[in-house]
């Protein structure tokens, strides 16, 4: 009986890790880097609790591998529950827009009509104005030109290109920062989940 409360307490806070990372995940780029550590903690705690004090080392050794099972699921799953929602919502917002715009649509139609007509008028007597003044527009070109007339490449100094160079080690590092993190932490997150579910007593309470 107690390994069912744990996989209700599992299952509890997996979706709380899930509900936390919905809304953490927009406001913190990061934060789906180290979701799998909180989803197993999270799992494993509300776990632990809901299975009591009272098991025995059997009990607490099924309730863990339960628990990292659920932690999982839920740390590879998440993604895909999350951008289900957010597609749900994106799709009903789109719906309701293009509602409102079939709708003004219609209603301005006419208005729309007139509008285009006098853009074209004017636009024509635009371009007719405008035509000499583009025929000096190459004298006033702030490019700045060589003898031959071909555009001049602005010089790049060493220490520009150190830096640059500097930037680009910078961006690898962190990436492959986060690419080891993605592989090291589910593991960790799995581990926690059964070890906060299983406990730290390999004996039952004393009566």
């Amino acid at each position: 009986m107690s390994v069912l409360k744990s996989l209700v307490g599992g299952l509890i806070g997996a979706a709380l890790a899930t509900v936390i990372y919905y809304f953490a995940k927009p406001q913190l780029e990061s934060f789906s880097v180290w979701f799998p550590v909180l989803a197993g903690a999270l799992t494993g705690i509300v776990a632990g609790m809901f299975g009591g004090s009272s098991r025995s080392r059997g009990e607490r050794l099924t309730t863990g591998i339960v628990s990292a099972f659920v932690a999982a699921v839920t740390i590879f799953g998440a993604d895909v529950v999350v951008s289900q929602i957010k597609s749900a919502e994106i799709g009903s917002r789109l719906a309701a827009k293009k509602a409102e715009q079939e709708i003004s649509r219609k209603s301005d139609a006419k208005t729309t009509a007139e509008e285009s007509s006098e853009k074209a008028d004017a636009k024509t007597s635009a371009e007719g104005e405008a035509a000499p003044k583009l025929l000096d527009s190459d004298s006033n070109s702030t490019i700045e030109r060589g003898e031959n007339g071909e555009p001049v490449m602005p010089v790049v100094t060493p220490q520009q290109k150190e830096m640059s160079a500097q930037m680009i080690a910078e961006i690898a590092r962190k990436r492959k920062i986060n690419e080891w993190l993605q592989i090291i932490l589910p593991g960790v997150g799995i581990f926690l989940a059964y070890q906060f579910a299983r406990g730290f007593q390999n004996k039952p309470a004393e009566k």
